[in-house]
């Protein structure tokens, strides 16, 4: 899939790459900083480690059980009605949302894997999608101004767009068609990587510039 890039381009593009954070042995640490934990834009007050040992609990297994027992191992999507080894407990009211019917056996469904993922695709009644939120994954699609200032702005290839976000660069690509915002042709792209040193050192500076205006504000509240 996509274009093939020869190995000249591609050493090239790795030397361009690391040349410029051997110049600016900073900014990595900098960035990670600035957009990790409660720094980071989908922060969430560090309920992913909390939902994942509730899910990995002897209740939740339980309860899972309990549902699997009821529908007979049955798919109860009635246009499928798989059964096997190959299911899933769902949650028609959302686990996070509702925390009060998260072991409500009556709250369960058994599906099988296949049928699970389609519901999860798709927003209406009864899914765990928020408002702002989209198909194609779990994150909120971010605002169309972070999108162009990363992508036009910043120059940063989808690639990189989805490391900070924790997503894939598909993903990404489907974010840029939502806003209708122009993809750049493989030349575009390429020679955007080639000239990438402007647009990186804009990106260290205002990375600094963060980190003063936070500093600062520490300051205040500490005197």
């Amino acid at each position: 899939l996509g274009k093939h890039l020869s190995e000249e381009i591609r050493r090239r593009q790795s030397e361009s790459l690391k040349r410029f954070y051997r110049e600016h042995p900073g900014i990595r640490q900098e960035f990670g900083k600035n957009h990790s934990g409660s720094n980071h834009w989908n922060w969430k007050g560090g309920r992913s480690t909390e939902i994942r040992l509730l899910r990995q609990s002897e209740e939740y297994k339980e309860w899972r059980d309990a549902v699997f027992r009821r529908d007979n191992w049955t798919c109860q999507n009635p246009e499928c009605g798989y059964k096997g080894h190959k299911i899933v407990a769902h949650h028609i009211k959302d686990f996070e949302e509702y925390p009060e019917l998260r072991y409500d056996v009556d709250n369960g469904q058994t599906l099988c894997r296949a049928c699970h993922k389609k519901l999860h695709y798709n927003i209406g009644e009864g899914m765990q999608f928020k408002v702002g939120q989209y198909p194609w994954n779990k994150l909120p699609v971010p605002a169309r101004e972070e999108l162009e200032k990363l992508y036009w702005g910043w120059g940063l290839s989808t690639v990189d767009i989805a490391r900070t976000f924790g997503t894939s660069h598909r993903t990404v690509r489907k974010w840029l068609r939502h806003y209708s915002i122009r993809i750049r042709s493989l030349s575009e792209a390429r020679q955007n990587l080639f000239n990438n040193q402007h647009y990186l050192i804009l990106w260290e500076r205002e990375a600094k510039a963060e980190s003063q205006i936070l500093e600062k504000v520490q300051a205040k509240q500490g005197a």
